[in-house]
């Protein structure tokens, strides 16, 4: 996944940076008044973590004297057999066999999970599998016939898949803890997955309402299930016209959750992005048998006390489907300088790519930009110090950049050449002869002439 930069309207002030060390991916939306839609991206990654495969077959129960290490491993295999019991259970509507492996005495605990099957079911899940991140490990202190183990279950789901079967699972690794007993194995507390695994996602922590259409599913808590049906109008139109510009894959189904102050805080673990912020795309995904992270997914998050009129909230919805559809499937590559413009500028262009260029929103901000420095043409990256015209001005750069490499060289040059750099991480110079027939620099002067004429 490449790295991007932020993307502001008229005004705002850019949003922090994310915490997290490596590239998950964090694309802010951010809303001024008059001002047109705003897409705020970084891919800042995530590492990976090491999965056990489930141990066939479930070995005796060990005696009451037996080390730990020999419980861990009974504990481990044990729990993936109930695990799989409860996928199944989840899947094929059956609440009671999801509620029977926690622990019935925990009223709080029955309910939390009773509101995430409920949560899960009308996000339409449609995969729902586990394994875990190591062994389960035995708690100090506990010993006997009556003992407590950590376990971090690796939770991989898909929601409104319209091919299950095919469907690439997005990971989430989720602690918990277990106990067992002459009486069983069961879990007696379930926590929330955190910041650095972009958690906690929005069914760990909120009841969920939920309107899905053909293309798109969208979800929201309980209080603001009143805008499902606008939301979900304004998602599905944006979905056709992002459609059209599935290159490298079709997305399987996009998915919205519509947020307030509380829940755009929390999940995720964004924290604190900034008062100006509407919205986010999040890059999600799985790690393999090797380790690796790779990106199956994209969830955007909107905030809807913040979201302005209905164009603008179309307009900022098909820039960050655009996002996407772009981007969805790309792997942990090495980011290139040409990323920020290649992914914001596309977008921007699946946005406003039908319209003259005369008409494109951002025009006059790239004026006005553009009369502050001494340009010379180079495409710079916003930074944490923008104020809201440069943020606005670089992003509407980017838009004319990308405008002119697709009416020059045709949008199967312009596909080649961002999947060389943006999806796959390789250097642009290269990539410009190949996919332009022209070193790169030349193709970054006409961009200068270009925006120099039409602004």
């Amino acid at each position: 996944m490449t790295a991007q930069g932020p993307y502001w309207m008229p005004g705002s002030p850019p949003p922090p940076k994310s915490p997290w060390p490596r590239r998950i991916g964090l694309l802010v939306l951010v809303a001024v008044l008059g001002a047109a839609s705003v897409i705020t991206g970084a891919f800042i990654g995530r590492s990976g973590v090491s999965l056990t495969e489930a141990i066939e077959p479930v070995p005796p129960r060990p005696s009451a004297s037996a080390p730990d290490s020999e419980w861990e491993e009974y504990v481990s295999a044990a729990a993936l057999a109930a695990l799989n019991r409860q996928s199944s259970a989840l899947l094929s509507g059956d609440e009671q066999g999801w509620l029977a492996l926690y622990d019935s005495e925990d009223a709080d605990l029955v309910d939390r999970m009773k509101e995430r099957y409920d949560s899960l079911k009308a996000l339409e899940v449609t995969n729902w599998t586990y394994k875990l991140d190591g062994k389960a490990d035995a708690r100090g202190g506990s010993g006997g016939e009556d003992r407590s183990f950590d376990i971090d279950l690796v939770v991989g789901y898909c929601f409104g898949s319209n091919d299950p079967p095919n469907c690439a699972p997005t990971d989430v690794v989720i602690p918990t803890e277990w106990s067992s007993s002459t009486a069983g194995l069961l879990i007696t507390e379930v926590d929330e997955s955190s910041p650095n695994q972009a958690g906690p996602r929005p069914f760990e922590v909120s009841d969920l309402a939920v309107k899905s259409g053909p293309r798109v599913l969208v979800a929201a808590p309980p209080q603001y299930e009143n805008r499902l049906n606008q939301a979900l109008e304004v998602a599905e139109a944006a979905a056709e016209n992002a459609d059209k510009y599935a290159h490298w894959a079709e997305v399987d189904r996009y998915v919205v959750f519509l947020a307030g102050e509380d829940e755009f805080a929390e999940w995720y673990g964004t924290g604190d992005i900034g008062q100006n912020v509407v919205g986010f795309a999040l890059p999600l995904g799985t790690v393999d048998d090797n380790g690796d992270w790779k990106q199956t997914g994209i969830e955007v998050v909107m905030h809807v006390e913040r979201l302005g009129n209905r164009d603008e909230f179309n307009s900022t919805m098909r820039h960050e489907f655009g996002h996407v559809v772009t981007l969805l499937g790309t792997s942990d590559v090495e980011p290139q300088p040409e990323d920020w413009f290649l992914n914001e500028g596309i977008a921007e262009y699946i946005d406003h790519g039908d319209q003259p260029v005369s008409s494109y929103p951002r025009l006059s901000n790239v004026k006005d930009y553009l009369s502050t420095i001494r340009w010379n043409g180079e495409l710079v990256a916003p930074t944490a110090t923008d104020d809201g015209l440069a943020g606005s001005g670089k992003y509407g750069l980017a838009f004319l950049a990308v405008r002119y490499i697709i009416d020059t060289y045709g949008i199967d040059k312009f596909y080649e050449f961002f999947e060389t750099v943006a999806r796959n991480g390789e250097e642009a110079d290269a990539a410009s002869q190949t996919s332009f027939g022209e070193s790169w620099p030349n193709v970054l002067a006409k961009v200068e002439d270009f925006v120099k004429s039409t602004v």
